[in-house]
């Protein structure tokens, strides 16, 4: 009855009335879905660039302690032997 109503008021046929009147909810339930569906891949997006950043950190530590290991007593023994003298600029 309130479609027939409007599609009087409006000078619109009964199926344009109803349309009107019925679509911004949908489109509304419509919104909210897309939102909260970029949300949730938004954050799947997000773990997994912390997963791939935490693998990668800890490659890196474990490699690092060799590479500091290996660098600090090959640079100690050089500048022991070479550097006598140490000049502050």
């Amino acid at each position: 009855m309130v479609h027939l109503l409007l599609a009087i008021t409006q000078n619109l046929p009964a199926k344009a009335a109803f349309s009107n009147v019925c679509h911004p909810p949908l489109d509304m339930m419509l919104q909210l879905l897309v939102m909260t569906h970029q949300r949730v891949w938004l954050h799947l997006q997000i773990l997994f660039m912390i997963i791939r950043y935490v693998q990668s950190v800890l490659l890196i530590e474990k490699t690092w302690r060799l590479v500091v290991g290996i660098r600090l007593v090959v640079s100690v023994e050089k500048t022991y032997n070479h550097a006598l003298f140490v000049v502050a600029i």
